[in-house]
């Protein structure tokens, strides 16, 4: 159970922290906002996703996850780089972008270990 929840938080920390540096925030007062902001988000998607899939299924689960608890993620952080964080562009269009970093590389990790 614990290498469920600290592996996609690990790792998306390490994509995210990239995707921003990437993206121009360089920092690490704004560096340690973005791994703290997936702290409290990150596992509360595991969590819901877990959920999910025991209760509706594997597939149906998934499905949940990237049409509802995604979405809800990316406006949550938004919210919170909006609040407390100077970010190169529009704080939902970064949000957005670190979160398909994030899925994208979540996905490749999955399909090869």
């Amino acid at each position: 159970m614990i290498r469920t929840l600290f592996e996609p938080l690990i790792l998306t920390m390490i994509l995210e922290a990239a995707g921003a540096y990437v993206l121009g925030v360089r920092d690490l007062k704004r560096q340690y906002l973005i791994l703290l902001v997936n702290c409290i988000t990150n596992p509360l998607l595991v969590c819901a996703s877990l959920l999910a899939m025991h209760f509706m299924g594997v597939q149906s689960g998934i499905m949940i996850t990237y049409v509802l608890f995604e979405p809800i993620v990316v406006i949550a952080e938004y919210l919170m780089y909006q609040k407390k964080m100077d970010v190169p562009m529009h704080p939902l269009i970064f949000s957005a972008l670190l979160n398909m970093i994030s899925i994208c590389g979540g996905v490749l990790w999955r399909s090869l270990f």
